[in-house]
């Protein structure tokens, strides 16, 4: 792969400055991908190939939308910053200013093509209309995001987290209540914003151990699953409509993290 070519496609951007690790692959594997597939393979009323396909081109649509704002982020905000997180070289960083405009329209055109083989996948529904507008949707809050600094940014980035998360559901043939829904927005979502929220930046000395402290943090989480998981279960009891796959995903992302609190004691102990 050329040295440039993660500028153009989709998710490579992403993998080049994000995933900096197996680890971290292999995570959002698990917090990510995973979720987001069962949650799209669920509303569906049938499973066929092309329901991958849809899923796949889906995916493909939202991280490319998503890294354009990556992109201007880590090209044109830091320059307003004081203290940026670098993550692009120097070579890099000429390379974009020398094709920007080409990374951009570019960008744009695989992501307007995108959505039109998945507007003819998708008979150009109802669903379809609400998922690109979604989509595009991620360009507009991003276009803010990256132009300010301050609190402000929070319920952006809230907003920006449940479009990549919960988009899949617009091209479901099944109806999703508003508990189920609002179960969704819990699973990843808003725990992702207070975890963000938590940096020091922001001066929340409620949360700011879970940004000093990974062993809080990963308490935090376990805990977070395990309580939502036993709610669920509760409610069930009080005669509570549920998505099983809902309570299943909460489930796999208390062992997950249940898990990965084991794997940081035990590291902290053999230290």
């Amino acid at each position: 792969m050329r040295n440039d070519t993660w500028f153009y496609l989709p998710w490579a951007y992403f993998l080049k400055t994000r995933i900096s690790s197996t680890f971290k692959l292999v995570s959002w594997g698990f917090i990510y991908v995973i979720p987001t597939f069962v949650i799209s393979l669920s509303l569906w009323v049938d499973f066929s190939l092309a329901y991958i396909l849809s899923y796949l081109i889906q995916f493909a649509v939202i991280y490319n939308f998503y890294e354009v704002g990556y992109i201007e982020n880590d090209n044109e905000t830091t320059k307003k910053e004081k203290n940026p997180t670098e993550r692009l070289g120097p070579k890099e960083k000429l390379y974009y200013e020398n094709k920007k405009n080409n990374i951009y329209i570019f960008r744009i055109i695989i992501g307007f093509s995108l959505l039109c083989i998945l507007g003819y996948i998708e008979s150009y529904s109802c669903g379809f209309i609400y998922f690109a507008g979604a989509s595009l949707l991620i360009l507009l809050i991003y276009l803010i995001y990256n132009r300010i600094r301050s609190f402000l940014t929070l319920p952006l980035h809230f907003l920006l987290v449940c479009l990549r998360f919960l988009s899949y559901i617009f091209l479901g043939t099944l109806y999703l209540s508003a508990t189920n829904l609002l179960f969704l927005v819990c699973m990843y979502p808003l725990i992702n914003i207070i975890e963000r929220a938590s940096n020091p930046k922001f001066r929340l000395t409620l949360l700011a151990p879970l940004y000093y402290s990974e062993r809080k943090l990963a308490w935090f989480r376990a805990a977070y699953y395990i309580i939502v998981s036993l709610l669920l279960l509760w409610l069930q009891t009080l005669s509570v409509v549920i998505m099983p796959w809902i309570l299943s995903l909460y489930m796999f992302f208390s062992i997950y993290r249940f898990f990965g609190l084991l794997y940081i004691l035990r590291d902290r102990k053999s230290v």
